[in-house]
């Protein structure tokens, strides 16, 4: 069993969240004795993307409006929040990595290249947590196997840019359109920014991943889908 977990904003805003994220460290580090059985059956915790905060919960925490925050310029106050959350989600990482393999994605307002795909955060974010030998700072796409097992996914960008610019509300069907698609990006570099590569398309998909996941999307939502090849694969988001 791995877990597809997406930290985002509850690090961020002030203390909101604080005793879930408790909670939820405690069960995954078997902390919680009716919890041990679960816990055990977790292989890898993936954090996908939305960790370190976005300018809503900076203006949130600072009495400013997101508008008024994109116009100023970093001051103190600012810098401070911003480095208080790398600092919270530093700490749970560290207490995480020493019990279970992690893997922490950029998100598209975390502190990296906004065009896809997006770079690792930074070590100097993590100081702590980055000397764990089983955390992986990961890029925003994302591609690792698990026993035979191959997963790939985003921070949610492209499912987020598709639903912006389509009819179709349902996440899960855009999630298999990419699969069926072949593309993990398919609006892009249209209304989605990529990197602009002139010889190749990191954002095909060679080999049909079996389970093929989106971050911070609105709820969680599970689906099987059936590819060309007529082999399952798992559509969580």
């Amino acid at each position: 069993m791995g877990a597809l977990i997406n930290l985002g904003r509850c690090v961020c805003r002030a203390g909101c969240a604080a005793p879930q994220i408790h909670l939820a460290v405690d069960m995954l580090t078997g902390m919680l004795e009716e919890e041990v059985g679960l816990a055990a059956q977790v292989v890898r915790l993936v954090v996908a993307g939305g960790s370190v905060g976005s300018l809503d919960t900076i203006a949130q925490a600072n009495q400013y409006s997101k508008h008024q925050l994109a116009l100023q310029p970093i001051n103190k106050s600012l810098s401070t929040c911003k480095s208080e959350c790398s600092k919270e989600l530093d700490a749970y990482c560290a207490e995480l990595g020493c019990a279970l393999p992690l893997d922490i994605m950029p998100g598209a307002e975390d502190p990296t290249n906004v065009a896809l795909p997006q770079q690792p955060l930074h070590r100097c974010l993590l100081p702590g947590s980055s000397r764990c030998p089983e955390l992986v700072r990961a890029t925003n796409p994302h591609a690792f196997q698990l026993d035979g097992v191959r997963l790939l996914g985003t921070s949610g960008q492209p499912v987020d840019d598709m639903v912006k610019y389509s009819q179709q509300p349902d996440r899960l069907a855009v999630l298999e359109w990419c699969l069926r698609w072949r593309h993990l990006a398919p609006t892009a570099p249209d209304t989605l920014t990529t990197y602009p590569f002139h010889d190749r398309d990191p954002f095909i998909l060679d080999a049909t991943p079996h389970v093929l996941f989106a971050g911070n999307q609105p709820e969680f939502a599970t689906r099987m889908a059936t590819a060309l090849q007529q082999q399952q694969q798992h559509l969580p988001y």
